[in-house]
């Protein structure tokens, strides 16, 4: 049995991030008033993709490919109907995540560059279509892998089992889309879509600072911080698969020039490097959002849920208190009224969306 030091810390990272994934995706449904909007529906969709990304990748390839669990059962069926099926799954949830990334970098794109007009264009069924095409292509994409040859073996040297299209033709044909669309297409977009929105936040921060009040400079500016902090998350994720891409080009001019050492250890660090993409998401939330991390420690009880107190309650019993008022059972309602003008007001939707951002992280 091959089971490397390298492939056992793999496996262990793979098997926590599964956990990790699985915490993630049920936070954002528990507290779906609290996570609400439509960056973190896609990003449930994204979620459930890294999921199943880690799961079967984890199941089905790794611990196999390593000479442990069911690769007799595989080799069984070596020319049958389960290879197809779990090379059609692990290509469908892979497909899905860069489409998700996709998705993503359009939604903040959206947000920093176009902040008076982000209700407008992920408002309706925009989330939805976009959840659609999140999982249709994928399975659109992979249904012909059902219909081709695919094998698995074992190689006696290593012991690892492999899997691999019996023809040639098709092989070319899937490496070469994945490659040239969601490696290099795929990518540079995203790329584009994150570096104009870092600068269009830049540019609308400066505007705002110098063009408007204090006060609402200071309120404009922490709802474009908010903004800013959760396109941080899409593009730290994004940052490991463009490596994980360069490695892939790597890897194939090492094959091409038969040095097979060098383009199994570039292998390995492909590998290591997509299951910390598959991660990354949560792992950035969780380290970026405060609220985030509070509602881990309610889910596993490591924390008491926090009391949060309405600004009205807030002003009342600082006006109480106060040694001017303190004789006085009612606090006056124009003043209260004067000391909450600072606030977002939910009636207006230019402001709504600012109170939206400020209960996001």
């Amino acid at each position: 049995m091959a089971f490397y030091l390298w492939d056992a810390v793999q496996c262990t990272y793979v098997l926590l991030s599964i956990i990790f994934n699985a915490l993630f995706v049920i936070i954002l449904r528990k507290y779906k008033k609290e996570f609400s909007g439509e960056f973190f529906n896609l990003c449930i969709s994204q979620a459930v993709a890294d999921f199943g990304q880690l799961f079967f990748g984890l199941f089905v390839f790794k611990l196999p490919c390593y000479g442990w669990y069911f690769d007799d059962l595989l080799l069984v069926y070596a020319k049958g109907w389960l290879p197809k099926v779990l090379m059609c799954i692990i290509w469908m949830f892979t497909t899905a995540q860069v489409i998700g990334m996709l998705n993503l970098a359009a939604n903040r794109y959206t947000a920093l560059a176009k902040p008076t007009d982000y209700s407008t264009i992920w408002g309706g069924n925009t989330v939805l279509y976009c959840i659609l095409a999140h999982w249709l292509i994928p399975a659109i994409y992979v249904a012909p892998i059902l219909f081709v040859g695919v094998h698995v073996e074992r190689n006696n040297a290593s012991d690892y089992v492999t899997f691999y299209f019996t023809d040639k033709t098709v092989e070319n044909i899937y490496y070469g889309t994945v490659t040239a669309f969601a490696m290099i297409l795929g990518n540079c977009t995203v790329l584009v879509l994150y570096c104009l929105a870092f600068y269009k936040a830049l540019a609308y921060r400066r505007k705002i600072s110098s063009s408007t009040s204090s006060t609402t400079a200071q309120t404009h500016t922490a709802a474009n911080h908010t903004e800013v902090k959760l396109a941080v998350c899409g593009f730290s994720a994004f940052c490991m698969v463009f490596i994980y891409a360069i490695l892939m080009l790597f890897t194939y001019i090492a094959m091409d020039n038969g040095n097979d050492q060098q383009a199994t250890i570039l292998q390995k660090i492909r590998g290591l490097l997509m299951d910390i993409y598959s991660s990354m998401n949560p792992i950035t939330l969780f380290i970026m959002s405060s609220k985030v991390r509070e509602k881990f420690g309610e889910l596993l009880h490591l924390s008491k849920p926090m009391k949060t107190k309405s600004a009205v309650t807030e002003v009342s019993k600082s006006y109480a208190t106060s040694p001017r008022h303190r004789n006085q059972s009612t606090p006056n309602l124009a003043m209260l009224s004067t000391s909450l003008n600072y606030l977002p007001s939910p009636a207006n939707p230019s402001t709504r969306k600012l109170s939206e951002a400020y209960s996001r992280l």
